[in-house]
């Protein structure tokens, strides 16, 4: 499912007025939605009283087109609703916000305008030709292998014996040093080899 995110340039607010009333930034609002793909939009609450619950419906004009995404919910101070459009036309009609229970509802008009979207031709051309699986031979091998991160250990625990106590004569820690080195080196190489 392709999701194009877009900006509905629409508020509610609510109780502004007096307790649970409801007031739109704009009583007629306009988004453009991409044609047969799912575009997703906001439209912003802001709260200036008590918590309120809000319930969002879609008239029967947009009833199957939009869909909200988190609804009939508890507002706080501020929140923002994602509502979902999937058209193939041009289409009008309103969404209706209810709050407190049913206390207040008042709706606003709103216009989905299609847009052709952009779509990406591909040519077939340009694939790699032959047996695909040989070319994930990379994914299934594994980058460095449990044996030498475990070896790794080894020579870091001997390099440190050396350094801190003398129970590990000078000369292993020098191997064991100059083989850690080698570990370290490869661990950080070999993903960028190809």
């Amino acid at each position: 499912m392709n999701m194009a995110k877009q900006e509905l340039s629409q508020q509610i607010v609510l109780s502004r007025l007096r307790f649970n009333s409801i007031e739109f930034e704009n009583s007629h609002a306009e988004q453009q939605v991409y044609i047969d793909q799912d575009s997703v939009f906001q439209i912003d609450v802001v709260n200036h009283g008590a918590p309120a619950r809000i319930y969002l419906a879609a008239s029967h004009e947009l009833h199957d087109s939009i869909k909200f995404l988190h609804n009939d919910f508890v507002v706080g101070a501020q929140a923002v609703v994602d509502v979902v459009a999937h058209i193939r036309m041009r289409q009008h009609g309103s969404i209706s916000v209810t709050v407190g229970y049913g206390s207040n509802t008042d709706s606003f008009d709103i216009n989905l305008i299609p847009v052709v979207g952009h779509k990406i031709e591909v040519d077939p051309s340009l694939g790699v030709p032959g047996n695909p699986e040989k070319y994930r031979l990379a994914q299934h091998v594994p980058v460095v292998p449990k044996s030498i991160k475990v070896i790794g250990a080894l020579m870091f625990s001997l390099t440190i014996l050396t350094l801190v106590t003398d129970i590990v004569p000078s000369f292993v820690g020098a191997i064991s040093s100059a083989l850690l080195l080698a570990i370290v080196v490869l661990y950080f190489l070999v993903p960028h080899i190809r």
